[in-house]
């Protein structure tokens, strides 16, 4: 199964782990929309999925390419920019299993900044790429591999 589609779900759980960002935001980490209610206070965070590509070969396909959008508001835009900031750091070249999600690499491919009325938005956007085959059993190598490769001071 084809797990782009819940990429949403590794996301939220890297980003309410971070316990900076949770100092910053709290729990108002929201998938699309914000409460109906309208009640949260600033700084919040809102993310989507905006586009996904499957990667296909003559077998299938074996990777999804995800586009995500993190929008970071925030009625202090120093305070926006250091969240949008936390939020990179969070994401930005790393790969790994988050909530039982095989993500193969992440890439900022831009941020833009707005204002609606008195509200600053960062906008991220995000570039995932997701194993289609990943079953939580399945030892995948990370960032943090510890293989070791030759470098050219070494000998043969």
């Amino acid at each position: 199964m084809a797990r782009g589609i819940l990429v949403s779900k590794a996301i939220y759980s890297a980003l309410t782990s971070d316990s900076v960002l949770q100092q910053k935001v709290g729990n108002k980490i929201y998938p699309m929309l914000i409460p109906e209610n309208g009640a949260v206070n600033y700084p919040y965070i809102v993310f989507s999925r905006t586009n996904l590509t499957p990667n296909y070969t003559k077998d299938g396909c074996y990777e999804d390419n995800v586009d995500v959008s993190i929008i970071v508001c925030s009625n202090k835009y120093l305070e926006g920019c250091e969240i949008a900031q936390r939020v990179r750091d969070i994401l930005d070249w790393k790969c790994g299993v988050e909530s039982g999600i095989q993500i193969n690499e992440i890439r900022l491919k831009n941020i833009t900044e707005a204002t609606y009325s008195t509200v600053f938005l960062q906008t991220l956007i995000f570039s995932f790429k997701v194993d289609r085959y990943y079953e939580e059993t399945t030892a995948y190598p990370t960032n943090e591999s510890t293989t070791s490769y030759p470098t050219t001071d070494e000998p043969n």
